[in-house]
This record gives structure tokens, C-alpha cells and sequence, in this order.
């Protein structure tokens, strides 16, 4: 499964490419978790009913990657490793943690993220 980050979604409902078609056939084949921390984001973004309709959609319609006391753990973590000091914040270090957990891969084009991100749980989007 893939977890993707907020700027991911961001891209995706842009249409920009590459990550649109990536991202679609993704979706197609069911290999998308969806975050409820960057729902949370894009919805605090969101401009008008109509982009929290189509928001709420997928949210309702795609799995969940959520655990509970992950949110602690992913606090810790980003205490341990400095996270903070390299401008990655508690919602990327809370997907990292989730990914752990649930076996996914986290893809980003976040390159603070990709800094303390770890080159086994990246998506790789050349495959």
C-alpha cells in the first residue's frame, strides 16, 4: 500500500503531471491509504463546498492509515531523530509512523521529508 503525503493529494487534484496519472492508477488498483492528518490539511485548505464534497469522497471511500497512541509515538520519534530542527513536522513524522506500522511505502516530493525519510519505506515511482 501507499500512503501519500499532503503534497501529493496537492499535485493529484491539480492535475499536474507526473504524479496525476501515477496517483490514478494507484487509486484504480486500491493501493492508496488514505491519512487522516493530511485529510485533515487539504480540508483546512479546502476552497469552497465543492472541493470539501469531492475531499470527503475519496476520504470516505479509500482505507484509513490510523492507530491509535500512534500519534505519541510519532511525537517521540520526531523527538529522538531531530525532526523538528530539520523543518519536518509532527504530520510527516505521524505518516512516517503509520507507514511502519502498517507496512506502506510513503511517497513525497517534500524534500525536507525525503531527507529523514528512509530509502525502504520510499515509493518509488520509477518502477
Amino acid at each position: 500500500m501507499i500512503l501519500p503525503d499532503t503534497c501529493i493529494w496537492i499535485e493529484y487534484f491539480r492535475v499536474r503531471e507526473p504524479v496525476h496519472s501515477r496517483m490514478s492508477a494507484l487509486l484504480e488498483r486500491n493501493e492508496v491509504l488514505a491519512c487522516e492528518l493530511v485529510f485533515a490539511e487539504l480540508l483546512q485548505g479546502a476552497k469552497g463546498r465543492r472541493e470539501v464534497e469531492i475531499l470527503r469522497k475519496f476520504w470516505e471511500s479509500l482505507p484509513k492509515a490510523s492507530l491509535d497512541g500512534s500519534l505519541v509515538a510519532a511525537g517521540m520519534e520526531s523527538m529522538k531523530r531531530g525532526f523538528l530542527a530539520a523543518g519536518v513536522g509532527l504530520i510527516d513524522a505521524a505518516i512516517l509512523e503509520y507507514a511502519r506500522i502498517l507496512g506502506a511505502e510513503i511517497w513525497t516530493i517534500d524534500k525536507k521529508f525525503l531527507g529523514v525519510l528512509p530509502l525502504e519505506i520510499r515509493y518509488q515511482t520509477e518502477r
